[in-house]
This record gives C-alpha cells, sequence and structure tokens, in this order.
C-alpha cells in the first residue's frame, strides 16, 4: 500500500530539511551561480525552514541574462512553428511527469496547501499544452 501524499505546506516541507535544493541561473543555455557567488537562502513561510538557497544575481548576471535571452529569442524567433511546438509539448510533458515533485516544492516554498496549488501545476501544464497549439 502506498503512504498517503502530505497534506500541509509543514509536511511537504520536511522532504526539504535533510537535503534542501540549491538552485542555479539558466543564463545562455548553462545552469551558473552569481558571478559575486552569493546566496540567498529559501524558506518556507509555513515553518520558516529553510527549503533551498538561489543565486543572489548581480547586475553583471542580469545583465548577462538579458544579453542571452535577446540572442536566444532571435533563434527561437527563426525555428519553424512546428519545432517551437515541440519543444513546449516537451517542457509540458516534463512538468507533468515530475508534477509530484514540483507540487511538494511550491508547497514548501509558498506555504499554500496542496489542494490550493494542484490547480496552479495543472493550469500551467494546460497553458503550455495551448500555446503550443497556436500558430496551427
Amino acid at each position: 500500500m502506498t503512504p498517503s501524499p502530505p497534506t500541509s505546506a509543514e509536511t511537504a516541507a520536511a522532504a526539504f530539511r535533510k537535503s534542501p535544493v540549491t538552485a542555479r541561473m539558466l543564463i545562455g543555455g548553462e545552469l551558473v551561480e552569481s558571478a559575486a557567488g552569493g546566496w540567498i537562502e529559501c524558506l518556507n513561510p509555513a515553518t520558516e525552514d529553510v527549503i533551498g538557497r538561489a543565486p543572489r544575481a548581480t547586475e553583471a548576471d542580469m545583465a548577462q541574462a538579458v544579453s542571452a535571452a535577446e540572442t536566444a529569442q532571435v533563434k527561437w524567433a527563426e525555428l519553424p512553428v512546428q519545432e517551437r511546438s515541440n519543444h513546449l509539448m516537451r517542457l509540458a510533458d516534463a512538468f507533468a511527469a515530475h508534477a509530484d515533485e514540483l507540487l511538494m516544492l511550491e508547497v514548501a516554498d509558498s506555504g499554500n496547501a496542496i489542494t490550493a496549488m494542484k490547480p496552479d501545476l495543472a493550469n500551467c501544464i494546460e497553458r503550455l499544452r495551448y500555446y503550443a497549439g497556436l500558430g496551427f
């Protein structure tokens, strides 16, 4: 018999107490830390437990990210509609495949109840699929 999933932000946060998540910034297709090496602790607002940390971006990091995004947008716009659609569908499929993990992370990060967060995640997946279908 499979145990029941956690039902509160406090229970969800327990999963992150032992091993907090360390995030990186996605800049130019690479996962990177801040140029200055700083970090921001991510707290579960319901329990005040540290559930992870994220890079503290500097102005130089932001400038690099904007430049990379502008370059990526040009390349994205050059892709055929079908290829852009395929990328969005793969992202939606990845979100769906990892929905339970994403839900627990978002519950711990926001302090919201699971029942309140499930529709948000489902809406995210639905919207990605919707936008993947535009242009046909």
